[in-house]
C-alpha cells in the first residue's frame, strides 16, 4: 500500500467504497434486467434460476469493476497486485488442484 492509502482509517476506507458500490452494482444490475428483458421496476417479478444466474454475474461484474477502480485510484495500487496474474494462478492455484 502506498502512504496515502495506509493514512486512510479502515472504517473511512469503507465508507468510501460503499456508495460507488451500490451506484455500480444498482447501474449494471439495472443493465442485466434490461438485457434479460425484464421490467426493473417490478419488485414482485419471478425470476428463473437462468434470470438470477445471469442476475448474480452482473452484480459480480460490478463488484470487480468497484474493486479496480477503489484499487486504482484509492490505493494507487494495480489490481494485478492483489494476484490476479497469470503467473501467480499457473503457479499457486493450479497445482493444487491436481
Amino acid at each position: 500500500m502506498t502512504e496515502t492509502s495506509d493514512s486512510i482509517k479502515p472504517w473511512v476506507r469503507s465508507l468510501l467504497i460503499l456508495l460507488p458500490f451500490l451506484v455500480i452494482v444498482g447501474l449494471f444490475q439495472m443493465v442485466g434486467y434490461i438485457f434479460l428483458g425484464l421490467d426493473p421496476t417490478n419488485f414482485q417479478l419471478q425470476e428463473s434460476p437462468v434470470q438470477e444466474t445471469v442476475g448474480a454475474l452482473f452484480t459480480l461484474g460490478a463488484t470487480i469493476v468497484t474493486v479496480g477502480i477503489f484499487r486504482r485510484f484509492i490505493d494507487q495500487e494495480s489490481f494485478q497486485s492483489m494476484g490476479f496474474t497469470r503467473t501467480y494462478i499457473e503457479g499457486n492455484l493450479l497445482p493444487a488442484l491436481d
